[in-house]
């Protein structure tokens, strides 16, 4: 990527890349999960990026690491990309976000805050939060993936300021988001 070429040359260039990649993964049985975190410079986190990437990388090799606390900041309703992307899913995080509405009346999302207070692992209208403590519709979720025959591991992504900073702490976020993922 060059920061300095618009969005749609990075993304041309991406496709190229990748593409050369794609028979070496499929021969060697890997595949390159994209896990659609919504920073800078990332090209593909959004149904209408994941849907072209997939069109002109239609690789079998080329997979989304699901993480629905992104999608939940960005307003792109989780369950509805996890149905249309199920196929492509090979490994999920377990993070979930939590939209704060006094901050988000405040401070509204697009413009950057001038007064907020900095939120650890998140932003002034959200956070992220452990399994269980946001939005994401986990059970729906877990249902979803069970039926479309993914097999693989939810990996708790601790990024959750109320268990971080301390061992023990940290010990009980992970413990508490996988005693909540287990009763789903």
């Amino acid at each position: 990527e060059d920061p300095a070429l618009p969005r749609l040359e990075n993304y041309v260039y991406m496709v190229e890349s990748f593409a050369a990649l794609a028979d070496v993964l499929e021969e060697s049985g890997s595949h390159y999960v994209i896990e659609g975190w919504p920073g800078p410079g990332a090209l593909c986190c959004t149904p209408e990026t994941y849907r072209a990437f997939f069109r002109d990388v239609p690789s079998p090799s080329m997979s989304v690491n699901y993480d629905p606390s992104h999608l939940i900041r960005m307003g792109i309703d989780p369950l509805r990309f996890l149905t249309e992307f199920v196929d492509r899913v090979h490994h999920v995080h377990g993070k979930d976000t939590e939209i704060l509405e006094e901050n988000m009346y405040v401070y509204g999302h697009e413009q950057p805050a001038t007064f907020a207070e900095r939120i650890a692992f998140g932003a002034h209208s959200w956070r992220y939060t452990i399994p269980g403590q946001g939005l994401f519709r986990w059970g729906e979720g877990l249902r979803i993936l069970a039926e479309n025959g993914y097999g693989g591991a939810v990996s708790i992504e601790l990024e959750d300021s109320n268990f971080n900073g301390a061992e023990e702490s940290e010990k009980w976020g992970i413990l508490h988001g996988a005693r909540f993922l287990a009763g789903c």
